[in-house]
């Protein structure tokens, strides 16, 4: 993932975790972790989605830009960790393409973010 500047900071990747509350206690929270054979910058990509370049790239103005930063808070929505630890987006496990699913090794059935 290119650096980028998002919301005025500087960004140099993305992180997801896994997050799931624990009684009245507070909450789990644990990285959501890539297959043990993906190497640093490949794409994170949900099954049935195909990718072939990077939407961002293509975008030339800042309000472009700006458009997507926004999305953020609606995809979260659909982020999660289903039953056996995979991440998810709107159901469908994200995997690094060809090489297996992200998965929270203790985590099952929560929250993503």
């Amino acid at each position: 993932m290119p650096k980028r500047k998002l919301r005025g900071v500087w960004s140099e990747g993305m992180l997801l975790c896994g997050s799931k509350k624990i009684g009245d206690a507070g909450a789990a929270v644990e990285l959501l972790r890539p297959p043990s054979n993906a190497k640093p910058g490949e794409r994170v990509i949900a099954t049935g989605q195909t990718v072939s370049s990077n939407p961002i790239d293509s975008m030339k103005s800042k309000s472009e830009l700006k458009k997507i930063e926004g999305i953020w808070e609606e995809v979260v929505r659909g982020l999660g960790v289903d039953n056996q630890g995979h991440g998810v987006f709107q159901g469908r496990t994200l995997h690094v393409n060809g090489k297996g699913p992200c998965v929270c090794e203790t985590i099952k059935s929560g929250s993503l973010y």
